[in-house]
């Protein structure tokens, strides 16, 4: 017994401090990715206009994503790894809209009556591109006048990785939850180049839409009995 007598309190010791080693690195690695979240926009390395529709901006809704056309890419790695679903999606971009739809509406109303005096000076040859970079600039402009860049950039970035992953994944993704780990590991390379910035090893959410027409689901289910999904196939 005495062997077990001695142990015990540094069995103990241990196990208490290895419990509460383990509680602070949990505690610090939240904190971590929490000021990440939490971090600035960011507009100075940023490509093209900051609104993602409007009369002579660079229509940046459907250019490809990367880290520079995001302005606040730390919110966009988070927003990619945490949110889970179509709804906690569309719970994030209802925070932000009303602070988003106000500077849209304030950069148009900026831009339109300036653009008209600009024109006059502009080369006609020279006015498309002349416009695009001249809604960027007005862009920038009442963003940084505004109170709100962070709830702005967020509805921003939220909507271009929403819209990405339409485009991009959603037309492949699997119906079925059981599949979706192969799915990962089989496109991690094209996924990768599509979003490259925002990934965690090959990870996708799933942010389809429970609207989703069935036709698709039933078209997924025939290829699968069919074994035409390359993901699913051995070797």
């Amino acid at each position: 017994m005495r062997p077990l007598t001695y142990w015990s309190p540094l069995s103990t010791y241990f196990s208490i401090n290895g419990q509460l080693i383990q509680a602070l690195l949990i505690a610090l690695s939240f904190l971590g990715f929490t000021s990440l979240a939490r971090a600035e926009p960011d507009i100075d390395n940023l490509k093209g206009s900051i609104a993602l529709k409007g009369t002579g901006s660079t229509n940046i809704i459907v250019i490809d994503i990367s880290a520079a056309t995001i302005l606040d890419l730390a919110y966009a790695k988070w927003a990619w790894t945490t949110l889970k679903s179509h709804e906690e999606v569309t719970a994030e971009l209802a925070k932000y809209e009303g602070a988003y739809k106000v500077f849209e509406q304030a950069a148009q109303a900026e831009f339109t009556p300036r653009w008209k005096v600009k024109i006059k000076a502009t080369p006609i040859l020279q006015w498309e591109k002349t416009k695009r970079k001249f809604r960027a600039q007005v862009d920038r402009e009442v963003f940084l006048q505004s109170t709100d860049q962070v709830a702005i950039a967020r509805y921003r970035d939220l909507t271009l990785l929403e819209y990405k992953w339409y485009g991009n994944f959603g037309n492949t993704a699997p119906w079925h939850p059981e599949d979706w780990q192969a799915f990962e590991s089989f496109y991690c390379d094209k996924h990768t180049r599509f979003l490259g910035f925002a990934m965690d090893g090959c990870a996708i959410p799933n942010w389809r839409r429970p609207d989703t027409d069935e036709l698709y689901k039933s078209m997924y289910e025939e290829r699968k009995r069919e074994g035409r999904l390359e993901f699913l196939q051995d070797g």
